[in-house]
């Protein structure tokens, strides 16, 4: 009977692994696609403006801009608070030079005053995109 030796199991764990190394991974970090918000620091009150902004020469894959993640700031890292919002799941297509651009009332999220910053992910090519933090006042 043959038993394949530890060497070759490897070797195969190996090449298998290397075929398959580039699905589902990150594109490098392109500052031509950018997620901003119109303002550093908001109240209660106003409306934050979100925008997805793609510098490149193709077009950004994603799902709805509506449908971004809050993140907080807290002593131990950025952690989600609880969110009751509910959004659709579609597909949508932001062409090379163009923006898409969210609204939100600050009361849509029920925040606390504090840090916040939103992430949000592409999907062709797959990025991962946070804002830069802001604040909530009263």
């Amino acid at each position: 009977m043959y038993r394949p030796s530890s060497l070759a199991l490897i070797a195969l764990v190996v090449l298998v692994g290397g075929a398959f190394s580039g699905c589902g991974s990150l594109a490098p970090a392109d500052p031509s696609v950018r997620l901003t918000t119109d303002r550093a620091a908001y109240s209660a009150q106003d409306t934050l403006t979100l925008r997805l902004s793609n510098g490149t020469s193709a077009p950004v894959q994603h799902g709805n801009l509506g449908c971004v993640t809050l993140e907080a700031r807290a002593e131990s890292g950025w952690t989600e608070p609880p969110s009751t919002r509910a959004c659709t799941m579609e597909i949508r297509s932001t062409g090379a030079g163009e923006t898409a651009t969210a609204r939100f009332p600050i009361a849509t999220f029920p925040l606390a005053p504090g840090t916040y910053r939103f992430r949000f992910s592409t999907s062709d090519p797959m990025r991962v995109l946070t804002t830069t933090p802001f604040t909530v006042g009263p």
